[in-house]
């Protein structure tokens, strides 16, 4: 179970955010960030997210409240936007400037809000519609994990600066 991956935790967004991360010295265009859903953690990801090859970047994150993750105290502080923000702060930290976004559940909920954020903040005003290595990617989910249902939101960017 996540053989090849290091455990972490890293500062972002003013929690601390747990996470596994394989083959991060890899091509970072290619890298997928996988959000559980409720009430899971990042550990519903092993037997999927080790079978990709090292090309691939893979990060396995807890959303803020869930596993490692630091619990803040207040209902407020469990928006999507914030948990969100959490997963774009940890890909910056991690030094992935864009990534792909699998998402369960609630993942896929943090992952559409961030996605709808990202795009209403881009800098440069470029479309950020499905690329090439989007469907790579679905299809290199498709090949590990059969079953999975597969609809790619696109590649994403991460806000620079701080919150």
């Amino acid at each position: 179970m996540f053989d090849g991956f290091e455990l972490s935790i890293a500062r972002v967004n003013g929690v601390d955010i747990n996470f596994r991360v394989k083959n991060n010295n890899s091509a970072s265009e290619n890298a997928i960030l996988f959000l559980h859903g409720f009430p899971q953690t990042h550990a519903m990801w092993a037997g999927i997210a080790d079978k990709f090859p090292e090309s691939y970047p893979i990060i396995c994150s807890d959303l803020r409240g869930y596993g490692n993750s630091e619990k803040p105290r207040g209902a407020e502080n469990f928006s999507f936007r914030h948990m969100a923000e959490d997963q774009f702060q940890l890909m910056s930290h991690l030094g992935f400037e864009k990534f792909h976004i699998v998402g369960h559940d609630r993942g896929g909920r943090v992952a559409h809000r961030g996605r709808g954020d990202a795009r209403a903040r881009q800098a440069r005003g470029r479309d950020a519609a499905a690329k090439p290595e989007d469907a790579r990617v679905g299809a290199a989910l498709a090949r590990v994990a059969p079953r999975l249902h597969v609809r790619p939101l696109a590649h994403v960017k991460p806000r620079t600066g701080s919150n």
